[in-house]
Order: C-alpha cells, then sequence, then structure tokens
C-alpha cells in the first residue's frame, strides 16, 4: 500500500498519524507523528452554496452566481454580491 485514505472524517477535527513499513526482513520503527486538521466548513460550488460538511450553510446574495472554476464550479461575485453564511 503506497496510499491511505481515511474517510469519513468530521469537519473542524486534528487527526493524528504514525505509520511503518513492513517487508520480508521485518516491521519498521512508527515514523514520526504528524496532525492534519480538517476545515470546518466547505464550501463546493457545485450548484449550491450548501456546506458539504453541513454546518454553516450559505445563500447567494444579491445576484450572486455559480460559473466554471480553475477546478469544477466556482462562486460568481461582483459588485455587492457575496455568499452569506
Amino acid at each position: 500500500m503506497t496510499s491511505y485514505a481515511h474517510a469519513p472524517v468530521a469537519g473542524g477535527t486534528t487527526y493524528y498519524y504514525r505509520v511503518s513499513a513492513l517487508n520480508a526482513a521485518g516491521e519498521s520503527q512508527l515514523s514520526s507523528e504528524i496532525a492534519h486538521s480538517t476545515p470546518i466548513s466547505l464550501w463546493t460550488a457545485d450548484g449550491t452554496a450548501a456546506d458539504a460538511f453541513g454546518t454553516n450553510p450559505g445563500a447567494l446574495m444579491n445576484g450572486a452566481d455559480f460559473a466554471a472554476g480553475e477546478i469544477g464550479s466556482a462562486f460568481q461575485l461582483a459588485g455587492d454580491e457575496y455568499i452569506s453564511i
């Protein structure tokens, strides 16, 4: 295994990891601990202003809209348009 996906994860949570390797010669010592914190909220702009974690929903205000982003969708804001959270 060269990768690991920890799912599902909770927003606003810090996870700690240590790894080891195993082969015919045996198992290695554990690595140093690393920490990764997940965001509290995530707005994907995929046709909605909903929070993917469900805790901080947004609302498009004053004509805010969606547009093509660098990867997937994005919020399109101009003038006094904004996302209310």
